[in-house]
Order: structure tokens, then C-alpha cells, then sequence
């Protein structure tokens, strides 16, 4: 198959006082490999390596493997200078999505990757990145290589696929516009990592407090005052759902929220993809579980032992255990911070099934810590309130990302005209 073929469906129509271009009169590709990890000559050097684990926002600083100089030398391993643009052609990754980044410093990169080398005299790296973002969605089905076991991109199909491109003084003004939104959103992204490992301090801090004259238990010195004993002990219930026939159609659709295992993911749960029908709950055998009570998740893939904290009333399916807290000993809230923090501990009790599955009688006997009413619930705010830090950042990081999406749209495509001078 030729590339005219595959091409032929882009939109080949001119912007006033812009060019269509193809990468490949305007950039210089460039691949990469990967030397022995046999050879520990060859790595935990100073050289950057690219992989595509390594890409994680629109800039590349650092990676997870570096390579020695002998290894670059000996491999003949290309490095790529800072402002080159790195795209991830070959990864399953892109049935989903094609990663791009720019990079930070001089870098290699392995065989799954091809960089864009910008020929600065008609096209900035700060314009590419930024237009290679926004056509990604495009580039990826149209310059797919076919009749591969793994999702690919086609080079020469890369190599002939057009972008806009207008001046470069506009387009040094169009990226000006589009990285003060690109900085706000990696303040934020900063925030939300420093939020983030303040409330695995906090976890920490928490359930296993600093004491000088506590008990020792099987969970370690506790302070004086807090008891220890299996969540069964503390007057909780405790029940697993059911699914209906998915061979009936009258038991979806319905107005009762269903959640299966992979809706449970260590959060706060406010809705759910599915419904079901009162006949079809009857049918299931599945219960109600009341809000303001903990899901744990006993069984589905790569989700065993993620617990949610319903903010909803909801039916689950039976590989969901549902703790319903009847007693005043226990603190609902501090119950679901406790299961977080414990993650490991209860994906443990599986670890002897061939299938890493938790069953209900794990979650019953799971060894549990409880201090006074009064003080689950000051470690509940705690957490609590560093939940809502953190979704608030989360929620004025999608406001930024659809604002950059609303200027991407308009500034890369002409449709709002820019001054170069500014």
C-alpha cells in the first residue's frame, strides 16, 4: 500500500496566508534501539533513554533507564538534542492514544520510538509539539501500519502526512499562548503530586502513630486505648451482589446504579457506568448497599483488594463485598482511609489462590485497628479534606486541559487570527 493511498483522505485545503506541509520537507526522522540489558556495562549511566513508560506529560526530563557513554559508542546508539520531538510509533498504547513529547536534554530512545528533528528554518519545536498533539488523534488511524500483531505507525506514511503551518513568527506566537496554559497545568500537575504524597504521609502517620508508651501488637505499637481484632468483631455486616442474566434485556437500563469490580478504584463513588431493574436485582439476588458504606473488591482483574467509599445507594456484583457498618463502634470513613492504607496487607490474604482471589471470609477475619469514635473521625477529616485538595486540582486540571483543547482548535487551524507581535 502506497502512502498517497492511506493519505488521501486528509483534508488537503489551504488556510489564508498558511502552508500544508509535509513532515518530511520540514523535519528529519529519526529511530532508535536498544542495547544488551545483559551488559551491565551498557546501563545506569548518565544518558537519558526514551521508552514509552518514560512519557508522562508533553516534556521529557527524565526517564527510567540511562545508558553509558560505552553503550551509546558501541551500539552506535543515535542522541537527540533538546527541542527534538519524540514520538511513540510502535506500542499498544496506541489503540488509544499516539504519546508525543518534547524532549529536555540530549537523549536516545529505543526502537519504538521515532524523533522529529525540526529544521528550524521553517518550523519551531515549540509549534510541532504542539501541532503533533493536536493532530495525534488523526495521525494515529491514518498512518497506522497494517497486518502487525502490535498497533504501529507506518514512517513513510508518517513522513507524508501534512500539518498547517503558517509563519514562524506566528508560529512562535500561537506556542507562546499555548505553553502559558501548558505551564499552569504542570503547576498543577505539581500540586497534585506534592497532595498526593502528603496523604501517603498522612496514611502513614495516621494508622501507625508514633508511640512512646503503647502496647505491642500483631500490627505493631498502637497507643494506649486503641483496640485490635478482626472487622467482624465490631458489629459490621457483611455482603457480596449478584448479576443478572445478561440474556434478558428487562434486568438493564433499570433506575438502581450496579457497580462492578473495576468501578472500584481506591475513591469516592458518586455513580455508576450500569443500572439494573427491580426485577432485575430480584433476579440476581443482589442487595442494596446504603451510602456512606465501603465496597472492597474481592475479585477481577488487576482491582483485588481496591476498596470505594459509597456516596450513593447501589447494587454490586458478587466479586464486590459491601461492609455495612451497624454498630457505633466504627466510623465508615475511617474504615474505607484504613482499608487504603492497608492495600497490601489484604491483597496478602489472597496471595495463596491460583487466582489472587480475596473471598468474603478474608474480608471478615482482616485484623483491623480502632481507636475511640471520637478519633476515627478526626483522622477521617484529616484525609477527607486532602481528598477534596486533591480533587479540586484534578478538576482545575480538566478545566485547563479543555481550555488548552478550545485554543488548540482555534490558533492551530486559523480560525482566530494571532499577532505575531503579541
Amino acid at each position: 500500500m502506497s502512502s498517497d493511498l492511506k493519505l488521501e483522505q486528509q483534508d488537503d485545503s489551504l488556510l489564508p496566508g498558511w502552508d500544508r506541509v509535509a513532515i518530511k520537507d520540514i523535519c528529519t526522522l529519526g529511530g532508535g534501539k536498544t542495547p544488551r540489558k545483559s551488559n551491565d556495562e551498557y546501563w545506569d549511566g548518565d544518558i537519558p533513554w526514551v521508552s514509552p513508560k518514560d512519557f508522562d506529560g508533553v516534556t521529557l526530563e527524565e526517564t527510567e533507564d540511562y545508558l553509558t557513554e560505552k553503550a551509546v559508542s558501541e551500539n552506535s546508539i543515535n542522541l537527540y538534542g533538546a527541542g527534538d520531538i519524540a514520538m511513540v510509533v510502535r506500542s499498544g498504547i496506541l489503540r488509544h492514544s499516539l504519546p508525543v513529547a518534547q524532549l529536555a536534554s540530549e537523549m536516545g530512545v529505543n526502537q519504538d520510538i521515532k524523533v522529529l528533528q525540526p529544521d528550524t528554518s521553517k518550523i519551531t519545536s515549540d509549534y510541532l509539539l504542539n501541532i503533533l498533539l493536536y493532530e495525534a488523534d488523526r495521525i494515529r488511524p491514518s498512518c497506522a501500519k497494517t497486518g502487525t500483531t502490535v498497533e504501529s505507525i507506518e514512517t513513510s506514511f508518517l513522513k507524508g502526512y501534512k500539518i498547517p503551518l503558517p509563519t514562524l513568527p506566528k508560529q512562535r506566537r500561537i506556542a507562546e499562548i499555548l505553553s502559558t496554559v501548558d505551564d499552569q497545568i504542570q503547576q498543577t500537575d505539581e500540586i497534585i503530586k506534592k497532595t498526593g504524597e502528603l496523604k501517603r504521609g498522612l496514611l502513614q502517620d495516621l494508622f501507625r502513630p508514633s508511640v512512646e508508651n503503647g502496647r505491642q501488637t500483631k500490627l505493631g505499637v498502637v497507643p494506649n486505648g486503641w483496640e485490635i481484632g478482626q472487622l467482624r468483631d465490631f458489629g459490621v455486616s457483611f455482603v457480596s451482589g449478584g448479576t443478572p442474566s445478561r440474556e434478558n434485556s428487562e434486568y438493564f437500563d433499570g433506575e438502581i446504579p450496579w457497580l462492578k469490580t473495576s468501578e472500584v478504584q481506591n475513591c469516592r463513588i458518586q455513580s455508576s457506568e450500569e443500572f439494573i431493574t427491580e426485577t432485575g436485582l430480584e433476579e440476581s439476588s443482589a442487595k442494596i448497599v446504603p451510602p456512606e458504606n465501603v465496597l472492597v473488591a474481592m475479585y477481577g482483574g488487576g482491582t483485588v483488594g481496591n476498596v470505594g467509599l459509597l456516596e450513593i445507594k447501589a447494587a454490586t456484583n458478587q466479586a464486590c463485598c459491601a461492609i455495612i457498618t451497624e454498630s457505633s463502634v466504627l466510623d465508615n470513613e475511617f474504615i474505607y482511609y484504613q482499608l487504603l492504607f492497608e492495600h497490601r496487607r489484604l491483597v496478602s490474604y489472597a496471595a495463596g489462590s491460583s487466582q489472587q482471589n480475596l473471598s468474603k471470609h478474608d474480608v471478615e477475619q482482616f485484623d483491623i485497628l480502632v481507636p475511640p469514635k471520637a478519633e476515627q473521625r478526626r483522622i477521617a477529616k484529616i484525609l477527607r479534606e486532602t481528598d477534596y485538595k486533591l480533587e479540586q486540582e484534578r478538576e482545575h486540571k480538566q478545566h485547563l486541559q479543555e481550555l488548552k483543547r478550545g485554543l488548540m482548535q482555534d490558533l492551530l487551524t486559523g480560525k482566530v487570527r494571532v499577532d505575531p507581535d503579541g
